[in-house]
C-alpha cells in the first residue's frame, strides 16, 4: 500500500513519528514532496506540541531568533489549533470560547462551519492586536489582575471587545447592536484590540466602513488610523491599506503627507504590494524628477528583492507614461538615461530570481553590460549570478548570450546592489 493510500489517522501519526525522529528542519523540507505532506507536516509542527516547546530549548535545531520568527508568523494557526492539554493556563481559550458563544447568538448560520470560520477570524484579531510576549503569557501564567471576567453573557464584562470580535467576523447584527453600547470606538480591548484594527486585520471592508463612519467626530481618529496602518503594515494584513491610507491623507500636514508616502512606498516596494504602490503614482507623474519611473530607486528595490508583479508593474507604467514621447524599446537603450533597467538587471541577478531576470532580459536589458545608466561600472549580471552561487540564474544569463569574462575586477570592486 501506497503511503498517500492509508488511512488518515495512521498517515497523521507515520508525519508525527518523522517529524519527532529528524527534527523540524528536515522536516520542514519534507513539505516539498507533495501538498498532502506539507499539509500534515504543518498541522503536526502547529497542533501536536505543547506551547513550552516552541519558545523553549526543547528543539536545538531552531535558534531562539528562529523560534520567534516561527510563532510570530504562525501564532494565529497556533492559537487557532490550541488546547487546553498545550498550555499551562486557559483563560484566553475560554474567553475566546464565550466570545464565540456570544457572536453564534447573532449569527443566521449557527453551524460548526461558521463557528470555525469565527474562530479564525479572531485568532488573526488577537495575533495582530497583541505582541507575542503577551499571548504567551496568557497562556503560560492565565489572565492579569485586571483582566475581564469571563461570563456568559460577555458584552456586559467587555463590551468593547465584543465590539472589536463582532468586527473581526464581520458580523453586521452584532455590531449595529453593540455600537452604540460603547463610549469611544477607538478604545482598545484586552484581547481583540481595538475595532477597526479588528476588521482591518480580516480584511472586513464592510465593518471597516461602519466603524469609521462612527469614528468621525472623535478626536482619536487620526490616532487610531496611524496605529491601524502600522499594525497592518507590522503584521502583513495589507488588504485594507489603500481604504485606511485614504482615510489618514487628509487628517495629516503637507510634511506629514511626504514623509509618509515616502515611507509606504518603500515599504509598497519591499514588500510587493501593487495597490498601496499604485495610489502614488498618477498617469503622467515623474517621481524623483526622472525622465522614467524605471529610474527609481524602488524600482530597483523591487528588483533585488524579486518582486516580479512589481517590477512588471513599474515596466507597464514606464511603457505609457504620458510625460514621455519614447516607445518602450527606448528606455531599455542604456547609451541613455531614460531608465535603470540594466542595473535593476544585476540587482535580480545578485540576488538570484529568476522570474525577474527572465522578464528584464524580455525586455531588453543588456546582459553583457559593464556600465549602467548613470555610468556606473559594476557589471555585467553574470558575475553577480556566479558570486552569489545562483546556478539557475546562471543558466539563464547563459541562454541569453551572456560572455564569460574575467571576473579579477569584479572581486576586487564588489559591492552592494541596491
Amino acid at each position: 500500500m501506497q503511503l498517500l493510500d492509508l488511512p488518515l489517522e495512521i498517515f497523521s501519526e507515520i508525519i508525527h513519528a518523522h517529524v519527532r525522529s529528524v527534527g523540524w528542519i528536515e522536516a520542514a523540507k519534507s513539505r516539498y514532496v507533495c501538498k498532502t505532506f506539507a499539509s500534515a507536516i504543518h498541522h503536526d509542527m502547529f497542533s501536536r506540541y505543547r506551547l513550552f516547546s516552541f519558545h523553549a530549548g526543547v528543539y536545538p535545531s531552531f535558534s531562539l531568533v528562529r523560534r520567534q520568527r516561527l510563532l510570530e508568523a504562525n501564532m494565529h494557526t497556533i492559537l487557532f489549533k490550541m488546547t487546553p492539554k498545550r498550555c499551562d493556563a486557559t483563560y484566553l481559550l475560554d474567553h475566546m470560547d464565550a466570545t464565540l458563544n456570544f457572536l453564534m447568538d447573532f449569527s443566521f448560520y449557527k453551524s460548526r462551519e461558521q463557528r470555525e470560520r469565527y474562530k479564525a477570524a479572531l485568532c488573526i484579531a488577537i495575533s495582530t492586536a497583541l505582541s507575542l510576549h503577551d499571548i504567551v503569557a496568557y497562556l503560560d501564567h492565565g489572565p492579569y489582575d485586571n483582566s475581564v471576567k469571563i461570563r456568559k453573557n460577555m458584552y456586559r464584562a467587555d463590551t468593547i471587545g465584543m465590539l472589536a470580535a463582532a468586527a473581526a467576523v464581520n458580523n453586521e447584527q452584532a455590531l449595529c447592536y453593540l455600537v452604540n453600547k460603547v463610549r469611544s470606538v477607538s478604545t482598545c480591548s484586552e484581547l481583540y484590540g481595538a475595532p477597526l484594527l479588528a476588521a482591518a486585520a480580516n480584511g472586513h471592508v464592510k465593518a471597516a466602513v461602519f466603524l469609521y463612519d462612527h469614528m468621525q467626530d472623535e478626536e482619536r481618529l487620526r490616532g487610531q488610523l496611524q496605529y491601524t496602518i502600522n499594525q497592518c503594515i507590522l503584521k502583513g494584513r495589507a488588504t485594507l491599506l489603500p481604504l485606511l491610507i485614504s482615510w489618514l491623507l487628509p487628517l495629516l500636514s503637507k510634511r506629514e503627507q511626504r514623509r509618509a508616502i515616502r515611507s509606504w512606498k518603500a515599504w509598497a516596494a519591499g514588500t510587493g504590494n501593487i495597490d498601496v504602490m499604485h495610489m502614488f503614482w498618477k498617469p503622467g507623474a515623474r517621481p524623483g524628477g526622472m525622465l522614467c519611473v524605471l529610474g527609481h530607486p524602488q524600482f530597483r528595490q523591487a528588483c533585488a528583492l524579486g518582486h516580479t508583479d512589481m517590477v512588471q508593474y513599474f515596466i507597464d507604467r514606464a511603457s505609457w507614461d504620458e510625460t514621455l514621447d519614447v516607445p518602450i524599446d527606448h528606455h531599455c537603450n542604456t547609451s541613455t538615461s531614460f531608465c535603470a533597467i540594466t542595473s535593476g538587471l544585476w540587482a535580480a541577478a545578485a540576488g538570484g530570481w529568476w522570474m525577474t531576470t527572465k522578464l528584464l532580459l524580455h525586455y531588453g536589458a543588456d546582459v553583457n553590460a559593464t556600465t549602467d545608466e548613470y555610468n556606473v561600472r559594476n557589471g555585467p549580471a553574470l558575475d553577480w549570478a556566479i558570486i552569489g552561487g545562483h546556478v539557475n540564474v546562471v543558466r539563464l544569463l547563459l541562454a541569453h548570450e551572456a560572455v564569460i569574462s574575467d571576473h579579477q575586477n569584479m572581486q576586487a570592486s564588489a559591492g552592494s546592489v541596491t
